[in-house]
């Protein structure tokens, strides 16, 4: 074993084993590995593995009851959710941890394991909040899955990190290296040349007061979202603006929150668009 990369694992979680680190990703019979990824949620290391199974949820469900139980494994964890026909078990031995996620997919199997070291009586990483610097971080390099808008342009420099469609209704994420000043005067010249028409143009900080004074929340909260504790909600908000637009397509409002400094502009760029036609290009 890698005597340094040990020693790594031991600095952040205080207390680890050759066992933990050492244990490899059980993958399921007759089961192919399509894709492998790492992130950090809240100051823990997660390996997640996705593969495909011809064999069928309940045997693969089986084969891992069975496989841990041997391992010496304690389920700690199982959880069934029907709206997706899905199984979720988790099983820990000292500090390690394994979430076997197995749902049908596509006439197969798809079997997803997530692999992580926890110490006994700490937090899940999905109980813990990212700090905003590791949310910056993890953001994808190069454009996530699905598509732009053919009606909304798509913001200069930027990366596509969030692609959501259902029916009428897109909502599209994007960082981009330009300035929210930038971004405003970009899309008050290229939206109008698409047909749109600027109803609304509000600080973000003002929206987020008006959530609050809604919800009677006498704390400061940003519409509701939920940061890290090292995160500058004043930059975030009070630098960011909403741009509220209306046409012949339907509506788009377009939110530009302001993540980087003066030095390196990032602008993360939320465009929600409704529409009762198709909406993405070809």
């Amino acid at each position: 074993m890698d005597i340094k990369k040990l020693a790594v694992i031991l600095s952040l979680f205080i207390v680890g084993s050759v066992f933990a680190v050492d244990f490899p990703i059980p993958q399921p019979p007759q089961g192919q590995m399509i894709d492998t990824h790492s992130i950090a949620m809240g100051g823990i290391n997660v390996t997640s593995y996705v593969y495909r199974s011809s064999k069928k949820k309940s045997e693969l469900v089986d084969y891992y009851k069975e496989l841990f139980d041997k391992k010496e494994f304690k389920l700690i964890l199982d959880q069934k959710d029907s709206s997706r026909d899905k199984r979720l078990l988790r099983y820990r031995r000292e500090d390690l941890v394994m979430t076997v996620a197995i749902l049908p997919k596509d006439g197969e199997t798809e079997v997803v394991i997530a692999k992580y070291i926890q110490p006994e009586g700490t937090a899940p990483p999905e109980e813990r909040k990212m700090s905003f610097q590791e949310m910056l971080g993890q953001m994808p390099k190069e454009d996530e899955a699905g598509g732009d808008l053919d009606v909304v342009p798509r913001p200069p420099d930027s990366v596509r990190i969030h692609s959501y469609v259902r029916g009428n209704v897109a909502v599209i994420i994007y960082n981009s290296a330009i300035s929210v000043e930038s971004l405003r005067d970009f899309y008050d010249n290229q939206m109008g040349l698409h047909g749109w028409k600027k109803n609304k143009d509000i600080a973000t900080g003002e929206v987020a007061r008006s959530y609050n004074t809604e919800k009677g929340l006498k704390k400061a909260s940003p519409m509701g979202m939920s940061f890290a504790s090292d995160v500058n909600v004043g930059q975030l908000m009070q630098g960011g603006r909403k741009l509220l637009f209306h046409g012949r397509m339907g509506s788009a409002d377009i939110t530009l929150l302001n993540a980087g400094s003066e030095d390196e502009p990032l602008t993360i760029v939320t465009i929600n668009y409704r529409e009762d036609e198709e909406i993405y290009g070809e």
